[in-house]
């Protein structure tokens, strides 16, 4: 027995050295707690951190939204030129197309011809080049007179190969807000373009056509106008599609008239011109002179009768 109380006596140290242990352990629980705790707010700062985030990633979206517009307006800038670009449509310049290869010329050579009672005569020659002959080159005589606001232009074309097809533009007339009018005067048609420049101040722009011209129509252009980012240009159009047929119009005659004001043009300013009077038999210009008269009884006779003799480049 006395043993046996000496063994449990022995065994006290044990269990005193294991509660000892237990509450040694306490102050690693306590601190891991703490450590736990001290986690919390690098929890709460990363959630946080996340919602702060969301502002930007919504401010990224609605950029992009806001970016939608301008690659529309971009777009259909694109869309807006493409037109002028298509049909080669020049300002104060005829274009002329081969419709049997589509190629496409500009006037690279004037020739003077003098001013006779009024009217100056030049011609011009497209894809001029001094290895062929002129006779074989495609060629245009040129007629004009002035008029109030503008000219009158009595052109007659001098081709060798056909089916072709002319244009001829109008001016650049900035775009910053324009009114388009159509009008009409028997077989005559007019464009009127009223708007202003980029300063506000009002500005006119009008096209009329006559004799030769089959259609008037305006295209938009962008960065091509001096004044303002967007413009449109009118232009005339005919096709002739017979290699010679001198029933087909010879004379292309058009006039385009500009003003610095708001006052409209009267109808006597857009159809000036009252009579055609040609001296060919098939009426059309294809030789022979070519009298117009105007408002007022004004007559103006447009002749290219010994033009060769005075071409001089």
């Amino acid at each position: 027995l006395e043993d046996s109380e000496l063994a449990q006596e022995d065994s006290k140290p044990a269990l005193e050295d294991s509660e000892l242990a237990q509450e040694d352990s306490k102050p690693a629980l306590e601190d891991s707690e703490l450590a736990q705790e001290d986690s919390k707010p690098a929890l709460e700062d990363s959630e946080l951190a996340q919602e702060d985030s969301k502002p930007a990633l919504e401010d990224s979206e609605l950029a992009q939204e806001d970016s939608k517009p301008a690659l529309e307006d971009s777009e259909l800038a694109q869309e807006d030129s493409k037109p002028a670009l298509e049909d080669s449509i020049e300002s104060q310049q005829y274009v002329l197309t081969d419709l049997t290869d589509g190629t496409k010329s500009l006037a690279n050579a004037t020739f003077w011809a003098g001013e006779q009672k009024g009217v100056l005569y030049r011609r011009q020659f497209f894809d001029y080049r001094l290895s062929d002959e002129t006779h074989w080159i495609q060629a245009i005589n040129l007629a004009d007179f002035p008029v109030p606001y503008g000219i009158i232009r009595v052109d007659r074309h001098r081709l060798h190969r056909r089916p072709v097809e002319f244009t001829l533009g109008s001016y650049g007339f900035p775009d910053n807000g324009t009114h388009i009018e159509r009008r009409s005067e028997g077989t005559a048609q007019a464009i009127i373009l009223r708007g202003t420049d980029h300063t506000g101040r009002a500005k006119q722009l009008a096209m009329t056509i006559w004799q030769g011209w089959q259609t008037l129509d305006l295209v938009r252009s962008q960065g091509s106008n001096p004044d303002s980012e967007r413009s449109f240009i009118i232009y005339a159009k005919t096709r002739l599609q017979n290699q010679y047929d001198a029933s087909e119009p010879y004379m292309l005659i058009s006039q385009v008239i500009t003003k610095e004001d708001a006052k409209p043009f009267s109808d006597e300013e857009l159809f000036p011109i009252t009579e055609i009077t040609f001296s060919d038999r098939y009426q059309t210009g294809a030789y022979g002179d070519v009298c117009l008269t105007l408002h007022g009884g004004t007559k103006r006779r447009i002749s290219f009768d010994g033009m060769e003799g005075r071409l001089c480049l």
